[in-house]
């Protein structure tokens, strides 16, 4: 079912390239971890996991998501066991806007530790401010008007996914992987 609830075709398409990163490469056999913000029903991991396995890889290892919507949460969990992945390799820490490690170096690495380096970092942040479909509207603070904006508190956690993969780049500077 959620193979036909996302294009995930086209999805795979776009991440082609992905078996052939060196850092991917790497993990051929033994699996990528990676880390999913906003996860969703879990679409993107889906792709990432379609691609590498079609290209003989393991595929994804350990998941590591930050999801809200609990039905959406459930949705990928039941993908990932019912792929014969491990349950204790599906982590959902939940609410992005609440986690430190979007800014705080030692909590990334913390996560690092407890996860693994996410070779992957993916994710699609809420739109429903954006969409065409279920369109909200919003007041933007930096107007102070109604409209649709980035701004707005859900859609605002795009700058959140940014700042959270800055922080894995300087961590793994850090670490030396990069």
């Amino acid at each position: 079912a959620l193979g036909s609830a996302v294009d995930v075709t086209t999805l795979e398409y776009v991440l082609y390239p992905l078996p052939s990163a060196s850092r991917i490469l790497a993990c051929k056999s033994v699996g990528v971890t990676v880390f999913s913000l906003c996860d969703g029903i879990g679409g993107i991991p889906l792709a990432i996991d379609n691609v590498l396995r079609n290209a003989g890889h393991f595929g994804i290892s350990t998941l590591v998501t930050w999801e809200i919507g609990e039905n959406a949460s459930l949705c990928a969990k039941k993908w990932w066991e019912t792929s014969g992945k491990p349950a204790n390799k599906f982590v959902n820490l939940g609410d992005l806007r609440k986690e430190r490690a979007t800014t705080d170096d030692d909590r990334m690495l913390e996560l690092c530790r407890k996860y693994g380096f996410p070779h992957v970092i993916c994710g699609g942040p809420p739109c429903n401010n954006l969409s065409g479909n279920n369109r909200v509207q919003a007041t933007s603070s930096v107007r102070g008007r109604t409209g649709t904006t980035c701004a707005a508190s859900d859609s605002g956690l795009v700058n959140t996914m940014g700042h959270l993969v800055a922080t894995a780049q300087r961590v793994a500077e850090r670490m030396g992987i990069m």
